[in-house]
């Protein structure tokens, strides 16, 4: 501390004697000081903080033959997200692995947009539609989900399998969600409308989803997940996925998309000796697609290990 007012006096007298090149020591610092502290808000945004899982969460792929994925972009200026194709499934291949029963705990899910009101005409904060509604990404899932990801809610609980089980109409809101259609407040008993249809809001987000989630990283960077459905919902509601992958062509009705090999579900399951029989399931009701296991936390980047 006693040297401080020294070191300021030769700092002074070496910004008068030379004040360009003081000047650019200042702007390169202060540049460097900005680049790392935008990389480093990047990488929290993205990985981090993250809840503790279970290091038994394992996660089937069945990929996806890469001359099949080109064919399917033919004549299209998007192109096929290789993580996307690589960890997720179809719904046979889905109906196959579900019904199973093989691991303790298992779960599938996808994401889509959907329009969502709360009851009673309440206008959310985002635009909407003449009755109240915003467009929002809508994700279906089983109720595993939570237990399996660490998902605390600030409110309520998620549904029950029983729930699931007799088909009610249950959802779990996200913070963000709860705030635009219920101003923060507790919002469990109440109803929302999605698709024009009633939901009982069961549960509140206590946090705001992560940007990349762990139960479906190929979804990364096209906004956070809104509201969570039972993942059977997807039938009544039509519900097309965010990004299917089609492989062969695809009828114009929803039941064909559920008949065909279109790539939109991811399944993860517990038990790495439950899963090797899990998959090796998939693997023979699929053909020659072969099945492999991937750890569900995603790896950060190089530059950040």
């Amino acid at each position: 501390m006693r040297l401080i007012p020294y070191h300021t006096r030769l700092a002074w007298k070496s910004l008068r004697r030379d004040p360009g090149l003081s000047a650019t020591i200042v702007i390169v610092l202060a540049a460097a000081a900005s680049i790392f502290s935008t990389a480093l808000i990047h990488y929290l945004r993205l990985y981090g903080p993250l809840p503790s899982l279970s290091p038994t969460l394992h996660q089937v792929e069945i990929p996806v033959d890469d001359r099949t994925l080109r064919l399917a972009f033919i004549g299209s200026a998007a192109a096929p997200i290789r993580l996307a194709a690589r960890t997720r499934v179809s719904f046979p291949d889905y109906q196959v692995l579900a019904s199973s029963r093989i691991p303790a705990h298992q779960m599938a899910t996808f994401r889509s947009r959907l329009w969502i009101a709360a009851d009673g005409g309440a206008a959310p904060a985002a635009p909407a539609s003449s009755d109240g509604a915003c467009s929002r990404n809508a994700r279906f899932a089983d109720a595993e989900l939570f237990a399996m990801f660490a998902q605390r809610l600030r409110w309520g609980a998620p549904w029950s399998h029983d729930d699931e089980t007799a088909g009610r109409p249950r959802v779990v809101l996200s913070r963000r969600l709860n705030d635009d259609l219920f101003a923060g407040a507790d919002s469990t008993g109440k109803t929302v409308r999605i698709d024009g249809r009633p939901y009982l809001v069961k549960g509140v987000l206590a946090d705001d989803p992560p940007v990349t989630a762990e139960w479906d990283p190929a979804a990364a960077g096209g906004g956070q997940d809104a509201v969570y459905l039972p993942f059977a919902e997807h039938q009544g509601l039509q519900a097309w996925p965010e990004t299917p992958y089609f492989l062969s062509p695809v009828g114009p009705h929803h039941a064909d998309l559920l008949a065909s090999d279109a790539v939109f579900a991811w399944c993860v399951a517990t038990s790495w000796a439950c899963f090797a029989r899990w998959a090796r399931r998939a693997a023979r009701c699929s053909g020659a697609r072969s099945s492999r296991r991937r750890s569900c936390r995603p790896r950060p980047p190089r530059w950040a290990r």
